[in-house]
Parts: structure tokens; sequence; C-alpha cells
């Protein structure tokens, strides 16, 4: 082993499609890090991020999930037609994947808040750490599938 320190594992290569297609690059990002039980955890809403986390929608800065890709992005490799090349990050390439991202993240700007995302009915929803309480239904949810931003 090479590089890093002492006890530290490499980062090693993963490979991804190549830059010019942003939004297969997009969806291999949600697959890996903004999903779970096949829900997202990462949302785009009037022109802002926004993280699931346990039982709540965290405000993320743009800057935060430009980090994100960087680091998805950086030790990267994808198929040329002469062999393996970096995907090597670049300002203009995260740019593209960002913008690709927010149109799968993408909620729409007139859903308001507090809401369901499968666009559900119900009462009031109370926010707890361990899950969404319908408090007319008495029925307590784990799943994030509620818009209701802590």
């Amino acid at each position: 082993m090479s590089g890093g320190k002492a006890g530290e594992r490499p980062l090693l290569p993963h490979s991804l499609p190549p830059p010019s297609m942003p939004m297969d690059v997009a969806r291999a990002f949600v697959e890996k890090a903004c999903s779970s039980d096949g829900l997202l955890t990462l949302r785009h809403w009037r022109g802002g991020w926004w993280l699931w986390r346990t039982s709540c929608w965290i405000e993320a800065e743009d800057r935060a999930v430009r980090s994100l890709l960087y680091r998805f992005t950086e030790k990267a490799v994808y198929v040329t037609g002469n062999g393996l090349a970096p995907w090597a990050p670049t300002r203009r390439k995260i740019g593209d994947l960002l913008e690709a991202l927010a149109a799968i993240c993408i909620l729409p700007a007139h859903r308001d808040q507090p809401s369901w995302l499968d666009d559900r009915s119900t009462g009031v929803v109370v926010s707890l750490a361990n899950g969404l309480l319908d408090v007319e239904g008495l029925r307590l949810s784990g799943c994030g599938i509620s818009m209701s931003f802590c």
C-alpha cells in the first residue's frame, strides 16, 4: 500500500459513465449515495437542496452537495476507446453533474410543506426522532416520504 496514513485504506477507483454523460453519472450517484429503501434521500426543491436525516429533511448548502460530487468522482475512472481514463472532476464537470442531479431529484415548486411526497392526504403529522406520527390516525411511519422540514 502506498499513500495515505498508516492503517488508512486507500480509495479505490470505481468506474462511472464518462463526464460527457452527466445524467448517467447523476443516476449512479443517486443509486450509490442518495437512496434508502428505494426512496430518494436528496431532493432539490425551490432552488435549494434537502437531505433526509432519519425523521426530517434538513437544508444543505449548494457547496456541500458540490463537495459530495467532487468526492464521488475524484478517484473514479471511465472507459474510453483507449482503455480507462480518470474522471478528473473540474468546476465545469461538477457543474454539469449538479444540474443533472437537480433534474433527477427535483420536487415541484408548487408543493408546500408539510405534505407527503406521494401525494396522500392526512391530518396533522409530527416529526419525531424515530419517525413521523400521524396524530389523527395514531400511526408512526419510519419512511422518509414526508416533506416535513426541521
